[in-house]
């Protein structure tokens, strides 16, 4: 189980890391499945298309800023009682 969860990590990691410094339409499928090093039928195990792949990489950065929210507001001293 670990195994299939480091593959889809990986994969959404490298992807954020190459749509952020080229462009999504400037980076391939091939290009995140190199550089993830993950074979091509378990990038699409995991994302049956490149929508797909843009998809889960929005919502996991929408979930990352809303942690960091949520971080800043609880450490933050005006919000204390």
């Amino acid at each position: 189980m670990s195994e299939k969860f480091n593959v889809r990590e990986r994969v959404l990691l490298t992807a954020m890391r190459l749509f952020y410094s080229q462009g999504i339409k400037s980076t391939g499928i091939n290009q995140i499945i190199e550089e993830s090093h993950v074979a091509k039928a378990s990038f699409y195990k995991y994302f049956p298309s490149k929508r797909d792949l843009i998809k889960e990489c929005v919502m996991e950065y929408d979930n990352y800023i809303k942690m960091k929210l949520v971080n800043l507001v609880l450490d933050s001293t005006s919000f204390s009682n």
